[in-house]
């Protein structure tokens, strides 16, 4: 950086002041060139981030559905045939079936999926967060394992089953 300065000082020595105004608006603008070129890289970067951090989230929760029991997702008999199981159902009694389905921790964002998937009317602009919102409320139902990740808690008399 010194030596930059150094040869800067030694190229504007000779400069008259209205020489030095017009090096001082180049430079200036070369600034704001770059500065909006690097906003657009940014832009550009967290886009593209966001995108990745999408697919791999979508990969994920694909590759867990593919993997263990499948749920059924629509009614077979009866006046509800073809609906959704969830409809008519709560977050909490949605999360419920999923993880006892599953009989492990599963992702916030693979129990939305499943909820979408049976037709789970949500009527927020962002699901993951409302169910997770409910998970930790409801912590006499769900156990926390890891961030995002959830599990049913087990009740004293199924861990008093288990020990007889």
């Amino acid at each position: 950086m010194k030596d930059n300065i150094t040869l800067l000082r030694d190229q504007v020595a000779d400069l008259s002041p209205s020489d030095l105004k017009q090096m001082l608006a180049e430079e200036q603008e070369k600034v704001k060139v770059l500065r909006e070129q690097y906003r657009q890289i940014k832009e550009e970067y967290q886009a593209t981030a966001d995108r990745a951090v999408f697919l791999k989230n979508l990969l994920r929760a694909r590759n867990n559905l593919s993997v263990g029991p499948r749920v059924l997702y629509t009614e077979t008999q009866g006046k509800n045939a073809g609906r959704g199981i969830f409809v008519d159902d709560t977050i909490v009694t949605a999360c419920q079936k999923i993880l006892k389905q599953y009989k492990e921790p599963l992702e916030v964002s693979i129990i939305v999926l499943h909820m979408k998937s049976g037709d789970f009317p949500f009527r927020t602009s962002n699901p993951e967060r409302s169910v997770e919102v409910v998970l930790q409320r409801e912590d006499a139902i769900f156990e926390k394992v890891k961030p995002h990740v959830f599990k049913l808690a087990v009740s004293e008399d199924e861990e008093h089953e288990k020990n007889i």
